[in-house]
């Protein structure tokens, strides 16, 4: 506990005008805490550099535990009132009491009332603190990455160039994830109007050929436990020390079959995103005009089996551990908790979903048609395109051979 503070009262910023502050210092210097006050000073302009000085020598000559900064919002000039190992609490006499309240002329003294509460919270606060002294362990440096496509590619090289060891396990027999399969990927870079190409080979390359990342394909991690810094991880039989984990495990496609109401699967010239992409990526001819449908929700809302039964809530597994309570009891030894068994429950209904992603990739497939000559339409409910992306859509606005319409609400 804080058995010597300073308590300094700024004058500044309607504090002083609004506020008497020589009886605020002498309720300082002379109620429930003034044997802990050992300073008790009022200044002008407490933030100013002979102000912060005058505090520094106090805290030197009085050999002061904690320092009471009764001024501003301790978001403002926290940089000001920062005195190293001793310990600095902000009672906020401008946003929460002269800003932000003016007095009742029918019941004056409340601003003062309102600021000798302030102060005297802070003063309690101050004197029951102490400087913590944590017990830091020696953490785990290297860091594990999940996934070995765009995504963990990627991270593996920020890590890596940011000086740790990294181990990116990838279950497939090779890097690359998904992104093998694209033809070309949405902007990354200035300007951010076009297509470009993914870059794959070349992140493959240079991670495989980095002293610090240590590639596992072909492997599966099996369990991580311990704590952040500390974690243990096991991947395929071989336990890892790691101290922090990054996952960038992909994503994998939709069920197909729920996009039979739109003609999938009747006719080979309705396709999905996936099967799309891979016919560019082929360089398989591009048909001349394609209309991308961003919403098909939209389009099957009155098909029976998408409303669908709502999901019922998950109950939580039944799980006997060995408490301390169960223990005393003689229950709970030697049981486990039940496995939690993941259960598919995709379904049309997920169809009225979309996101960035799904409007991004359209207009890269859209601009794949456009390039061969083609047009493309792109039938959309809500275009999502934050921040910069918004050039992407404005590029492929601009191109007479492609179409964005909205897509109507059904009568």
């Amino acid at each position: 506990m804080a058995e010597k503070l300073g308590v300094y009262i700024c004058e500044g910023c309607d504090i002083g005008k609004d506020l008497d502050i020589a009886a605020m210092a002498e309720l300082v210097g002379k109620g429930k805490y003034s044997s802990v006050c050992q300073v008790v000073k009022t200044n002008k302009v407490l933030c100013s550099p002979e102000a912060k000085a005058e505090i520094e020598a106090d805290i030197k000559d009085n050999e002061l535990d904690g320092v009471v900064v009764c001024a501003c919002s301790p978001r403002v000039k926290w940089d000001v009132f920062e005195f190293g190992k001793t310990i600095c609490e902000r009672v906020n006499l401008r946003e929460q009491a002269v800003w932000s309240f003016r007095e009742d002329k029918a019941n004056p003294g409340q601003l003062q009332e309102i600021a000798r509460d302030y102060i005297h919270m802070g003063l309690a606060k101050a004197s029951k603190c102490n400087n913590p002294d944590p017990e830091i362990p020696e953490c785990h440096k290297t860091i594990m990455v999940m996934g070995g496509g765009f995504t963990g590619l990627n991270a593996a090289l920020y890590a890596a160039s940011m000086g740790h060891d990294v181990v990116l396990v990838e279950k497939e027999a090779e890097l690359g994830g998904k992104a093998k399969n694209f033809a070309k990927s949405f902007p990354l870079a200035y300007p951010y109007d076009q297509t470009q190409e993914t870059g794959l080979d070349s992140l493959i390359s240079e991670v495989q050929g980095n002293d610090k990342i240590r590639v596992m394909t072909g492997a599966t991690v099996e369990n991580i436990e311990g704590a952040p810094g500390l974690y243990e991880a096991t991947v395929s039989g071989e336990t890892l020390p790691v101290g922090a984990v990054v996952l960038a495990t992909g994503w994998v496609p939709g069920e197909a079959e729920f996009l039979k109401p739109l003609g999938y699967g009747q006719s080979s010239k309705i396709v999905t995103s996936v099967e799309f992409e891979a016919m560019a990526k082929n360089g398989e001819k591009m048909p001349e005009n394609v209309a991308f449908i961003c919403d098909p929700g939209k389009l099957v809302e009155k098909v029976d089996y998408v409303k669908g039964d709502v999901c019922e809530a998950v109950e939580p597994l039944p799980c006997d551990t060995d408490t301390e309570e169960a223990a005393a009891e003689g229950e709970g030894e030697g049981e486990e908790c039940e496995t939690f068994v993941y259960e598919d429950k995709e379904s049309a209904r997920h169809l009225a979903y979309s996101s960035e992603i799904t409007s991004l990739v359209a207009l890269k497939q859209a601009n794949y048609v456009a390039d061969a000559g083609g047009m493309g339409y792109i039938l959309y409910d809500h275009m999502m395109v934050p921040g910069i992306n918004e050039q992407y859509y404005k590029a492929a606005q601009d191109n007479p051979a492609s179409c964005s319409p909205r897509l109507p609400s059904p009568p």
